[in-house]
């Protein structure tokens, strides 16, 4: 199961004790596949692209709880959380007010998998996965400003920030 909700959310949510952070990319890795070196910037989630494939954006992923992955899309109202469980989404209103994120949690994930709330099917689509690269074989100022453009447009999906 997934969690997308906006920011503000997401750092409530790093009070349950259990909560983990986890970013779900690695910004560089040194790759040889049979060719010239280079630096991969690689989303290795495929929830990331489902998401995108379904509401057009990239969700950042902050961390998790347990199994349950915590993402984060700015384009989700602070008083909404969309959960995922393989094809079905449900999107449920978020009270900022609760005392206790553990219990509210539990009781929402309750709900869903006793089936009392509605749920929207939709399209699970996770094959591959998403890279950013840029040629390491460049010379210093080219590679830096590959690199640059790189993390830009990674900037405009809203997949780092």
């Amino acid at each position: 199961m997934n969690i997308v909700c906006s920011t503000l959310t997401a750092n409530n949510f790093q009070r349950i004790k259990e909560f983990k952070m986890d970013l779900g990319f690695t910004l560089s890795l040194d790759k040889s596949n049979n060719g010239p070196m280079r630096t991969i910037i690689k989303i290795r989630d495929p929830f990331v692209r489902h998401y995108y494939e379904i509401h057009g954006s990239y969700p950042n992923k902050h961390g998790t709880i347990g199994k349950i992955g915590i993402y984060i899309d700015p384009k989700t109202p602070n008083d909404k959380l969309k959960f995922f469980e393989e094809d079905k989404e449900f999107v449920m209103e978020f009270d900022k007010n609760i005392e206790n994120l553990r219990n509210y949690l539990s009781k929402i994930i309750g709900e869903i998998e006793s089936g009392k709330v509605k749920s929207r099917e939709v399209e699970v689509d996770t094959d591959g996965g998403i890279e950013f690269y840029v040629d390491k074989n460049l010379p210093p100022e080219q590679y830096m400003e590959e690199f640059l453009k790189q993390k830009k447009r990674m900037e405009d999906l809203n997949i780092i920030k």
